[in-house]
């Protein structure tokens, strides 16, 4: 009997869900303005009725889930199936794991080992997002427990909502939760309607609110920018394991919202709707997570914590700034070897403590390729196997040439022609050259030249201009003036030396390669700040909260994060 009652309550929840978007209007962008401010111009939809229908519906869904899960002794640790912990005694707070289910109200919850692994979207690991939009467009939504400072809005309660017009953004999305019930003198259109009396509305109306007095900055949590997914990207990952849908009643979703967090970090309320849902049992099988944590920390701290960062920022004067940009943006001539001159540790990390020998400079763009990233695939040529060398994420696409050959300061090759420089047309003299594999097939026959004597690489590194950063796409974000500096041409041949020390890359000597990596780069110039623990820009940013002690630990931390992005991308498994 109890068989089959969990059967009908199965198929009343698969019922209920697929009702999931009749309920719900489409969110305009976030990012939309009040022309008027004393208009109260309606931007968003409200739905005001005092009983709202469809917390009951949820309700019942959730005792259907929790009688089903009775009845089936239902294992809480399968990621794919529909799970739910008993309600609080005394009070109607449910939550439970809906599967695939993706509704507005509802949260993503990360799981705890996503694919990315923290070298990327720091921001997600360990994360709470409400849905507030979702449609065959795709999904939208604001992360919940990831605080913010903002001098500019001190006086809100600042949340970082997502990645997607957010924090630096020209075009930034500024959106309020509350509750309706708080704000009952709230004029219809002014909102839309979440879940039951949870709704949002643009900061200029919430201003104005503030302003009328008729409301008051305490009764808003403030959320810079949204997190978005494409149209089926957000099933996609669901499906692949990086997320859970989660369906919870409203207090205890407003609960997520108002309550402070232990951690700065946010990741106590994750460990809380981790445990209502019933996955303990993931968080304690999942791998060792330091690394994403410490991650996530790092990103709170130097990205989130506005006021700290701006601080850093004016503790460098427009002397400095105007100093450092001249002294790198005027060197950037065809054949200048820079070197990556301040830590990179959230985005892109292969260029952190990395060679890249500029190919390329116009109004547009700079191209350049890395020198010191071999990865786990060899060229062979006149018998002997050298490293192919990562360059870049753009693929070389020149008559199908798959990959560029370079040597170095060699007049012997120089002088047989072998290939052509590198630098522009007309400079007296040029260290670097490039040629085909035929031209070093060449010189190897002929006994002109060694195979040691060549460096391969594979693929091409891009950076816009500044002014056309807004459309780069795959284009580098790092910013090459800020970032590089150029190497003194008296250590050219010590380094070249080093890196034609590197092997293609395995498990056994992955230590060593990247060894010889960083001992080139260090050489490429004052080697002297590695040791101490931070670089001379870095350590020209120095503010009171930022001690010589937190340099180190960023400093170990982008090393972490760089020998995981090489194990990770370049060597094959």
């Amino acid at each position: 009997m109890m068989g089959q009652t969990a059967a009908i309550a199965l198929m009343l929840v698969k019922t209920c869900l697929s009702f999931r978007h009749c309920t719900f209007p489409a969110l305009p962008s976030l990012g939309l303005r009040v022309e008027d401010r004393g208009s109260l111009n309606p931007l968003f939809y409200s739905n005001q009725n005092g009983d709202d229908p469809q917390e009951d519906w949820r309700d019942i869904r959730a005792k259907l889930v929790m009688q089903y899960d009775k009845g089936n002794d239902h294992t809480t640790t399968n990621r794919s199936n529909t799970t739910c912990m008993p309600p609080i005694p005394g009070m109607n707070r449910w939550a439970y794991d809906s599967g695939d289910v993706i509704e507005v109200g509802s949260l993503i919850v990360s799981h705890p080992y996503q694919d990315w692994g923290g070298l990327k979207k720091q921001h997600f690991h360990k994360c709470i997002i409400l849905v507030i939009e979702h449609s065959q467009d795709g999904t939208k939504g604001i992360i919940l427990n990831r605080k913010l400072q903002d001098e500019q809005h001190k006086n809100w309660i600042c949340h970082f909502g997502g990645d997607t017009e957010g924090i630096g953004s020209s075009d930034g999305s500024l959106g309020c939760l509350f509750r309706l019930n708080d704000l009952s003198r709230v004029k219809i259109g002014m909102a839309l309607s979440i879940l039951n009396d949870i709704a949002i509305m643009p900061l200029d109306i919430a201003q104005c609110l503030v302003d009328e007095e008729e409301a008051k900055k305490e009764d808003f949590r403030l959320y810079h920018g949204y997190s978005a997914w494409g149209p089926g990207q957000l099933e996609k990952q669901i499906k692949r394991g990086d997320w859970f849908m989660v369906a919870t009643d409203t207090e205890s979703l407003w609960d997520i919202i108002v309550q402070e967090s232990t951690f700065s970090t946010g990741t106590d309320k994750w460990v809380q709707m981790m445990k209502r849902i019933g996955k303990e049992s993931l968080m304690i099988s999942s791998p060792n997570q330091k690394f994403e944590d410490d991650m996530l920390k790092q990103y709170m701290r130097l990205r989130l914590l506005k006021k700290s960062s701006n601080e850093l920022q004016r503790s460098k004067s427009s002397r400095q700034q105007m100093h450092a940009r001249k002294k790198s943006a005027c060197n950037l001539s065809p054949g200048t070897l820079v070197r990556s001159s301040t830590t990179i540790l959230f985005d892109e990390q292969v260029f952190h403590q990395s060679l890249v020998l500029i190919l390329q400079d116009n109004p547009e763009m700079t191209i350049g390729v890395v020198l010191n990233r071999p990865h786990s695939t060899s060229v062979s040529i006149g018998g002997t196997s050298l490293p192919l060398r990562y360059g870049g994420r753009f693929e070389l696409d020149d008559e199908g040439i798959p990959e560029l050959w370079f040597h170095c300061n060699n007049e012997i090759l120089q002088e047989a022609r072998i290939g052509e420089p590198v630098s522009q047309e007309g400079k007296a003299r040029s260290i670097f050259w490039k040629c085909t594999r035929k031209d070093a097939e060449t010189a190897i026959k002929t006994g002109l030249g060694r195979a040691e004597d060549f460096l391969v690489v594979s693929g091409l590194s891009v950076w816009e201009k500044e002014e056309l950063t807004k459309h780069a796409g795959e284009t580098s974000c790092i910013k090459l003036d800020d970032c590089f500096s150029k190497v003194d041409e008296n250590s050219i041949d010590t380094i070249w030396k080093l890196l034609m020390v590197q092997e293609p890359l395995n498990k056994r000597n992955a230590a060593e390669n990247l060894e010889a990596a960083n001992t080139a780069w260090m050489l490429s110039g004052d080697a002297g700040w590695m040791l101490s623990g931070g670089s001379k820009q870095f350590n020209s940013r120095v503010s009171s909260d930022f001690d010589k002690k937190e340099q180190q630990v960023v400093q170990s931390l982008a090393y972490s994060a760089l020998d995981r992005w090489i194990r990770t991308y370049l060597l094959k498994h």
